[in-house]
């Protein structure tokens, strides 16, 4: 998995300029998500949560072993509910903030030897929708962003 220790220094000059901050951690480890939620409710309260994990492993559907489908679905939606519970969870009183989930668009349109992630973006497009639906009444907003590829070391395997 690609973990960067600092964000891109385009993406650092953002977030230093906005007054924002930036935690990385592994979230498949639930251990390092409680941790981070812990720092930043302490430090202050969030206004927009972007969940941005993802994965790839190319297999065509028949040839996708379960650690590879387990691994992507842990990364990208099971990530995104251990992130956002308890920080929606602790904050739906302060009827401000925004949630941006990232899918992809082979979560909208398949994409051959990409079974699994496809399946798992595709899960993040409705679990979006169905999360603006319930938290609509607190003001929370959820979005989510459907980019192609983009020029990453990921997005570099396609």
């Amino acid at each position: 998995m690609d973990l960067p220790q600092e964000p891109s220094k385009e993406a650092a000059k953002v977030i230093s300029n906005s007054g924002g901050g930036y935690w990385i951690c592994d979230i498949t480890h639930k251990g390092e998500q409680k941790n981070i939620f812990d720092i930043v409710s302490v430090i202050c309260p969030i206004d927009v949560l972007i969940n941005n994990a993802g994965i790839l492993k190319i297999h065509s559907f028949i040839e996708t072993p379960e650690e590879d489908l387990d691994l992507m679905f842990n990364v990208i939606l099971r990530g995104i509910y251990f992130v956002t519970h308890p920080i929606v969870r602790s904050t739906m009183d302060r009827n401000q903030e925004v949630i941006i989930n990232m899918a992809s668009m082979g979560g909208k349109e398949g994409v051959p030897g990409r079974s699994a992630y496809c399946a798992s973006k595709g899960a993040v497009i409705e679990w979006t929708r169905v999360m603006a639906m319930e938290f609509g009444s607190y003001n929370i907003r959820v979005n989510c962003l459907c980019p192609g590829i983009i020029e990453t070391e990921m997005g570099g395997k396609i």
